[in-house]
């Protein structure tokens, strides 16, 4: 093995404990839920550099960005909250509580991201004694 195997190593090892970082801190406290977190934020947040977190984030999730990873992750409970039984979540309500800074580019990832609109979402995925609750 080679010095530049051994630095590859190396580097792959900290990218999988960045990531294992990040994957536990994501589900702990939802910090994509603050629509000021970007890239410098969140590799304050790990204790680590935006490069490794970038590398860490393209590699292990699909090629993303950062900024395509904290998306993802904030249309998802985005959709947790769509599907919550009860009508108080607005889906503007549900935007800013998703880390969104305006319901219209939330409107616009979700519908590039499930190919429709949050509405229609809600009202084709909730189940029927949700729906008689209505």
């Amino acid at each position: 093995m080679n010095k530049n195997d051994i630095l590859k190593k190396k580097r792959n090892g900290a990218l999988d404990a960045i990531c294992t970082q990040l994957d536990m801190l994501m589900q702990a406290s939802q910090p994509y839920t603050d629509p000021q977190l970007n890239r410098c934020k969140l590799a304050k947040l790990l204790h680590t550099n935006e490069k490794y977190l970038r590398d860490c984030i393209h590699l292990y999730k699909q090629g993303a960005t950062v900024n395509e990873y904290l998306n993802n992750l904030r249309l998802e409970y985005a959709c947790q909250l769509l599907l919550h039984p009860t009508d108080d979540y607005t889906i503007e309500s549900i935007a800013v509580a998703s880390g969104f800074n305006s319901r219209s580019v939330f409107h616009t990832l979700f519908r590039q991201h499930y190919g429709h609109t949050p509405d229609e979402y809600r009202r084709q995925n909730r189940q029927p004694d949700d729906a008689a609750d209505q």
